[in-house]
């Protein structure tokens, strides 16, 4: 999040979909029992370094989720277009911090954070 995120917002569900090892600066972000949910990595061997203080200070779940060789199957298929019709009925709500015409979407491009 970095310079993209102001410093006072704090957030309940982060969800990484890159498994950076920069997790760690996200902890400012992150209210007392916020869950951090890694969906993805760059690498799978990059280690990640928290402390035990780290999580039990803000009382953190840390929440893996590699669907990459079930991705196909039935049951994972029939489940993700479930979870996107209800996304698409609004029974779902996805926050979206902003958004913009397509065509202007080069011009508000979020800065990298530092660990970018």
């Amino acid at each position: 999040m970095g310079k993209s995120c102001p410093r006072y917002w704090r957030f309940d569900v982060v969800i990484d979909n890159v498994g950076t090892p920069s997790l760690p600066s996200l902890l400012p972000y992150l209210n007392e029992g916020a869950r951090l949910v890694i969906v993805g990595a760059k690498e799978f061997d990059t280690p990640i370094i928290l402390t035990t203080f780290d999580l039990l200070s803000l009382r953190l779940q840390i929440i893996g989720c590699y669907i990459g060789p079930v991705m196909y199957q039935p049951a994972v298929r029939k489940l993700l277009a479930q979870t996107l019709d209800r996304v698409a009925s609004g029974e779902l709500k996805v926050t979206l911090d902003k958004t913009y015409p397509l065509s202007q979407a080069a011009a508000h491009q979020r800065p990298k954070s530092v660990a970018d």
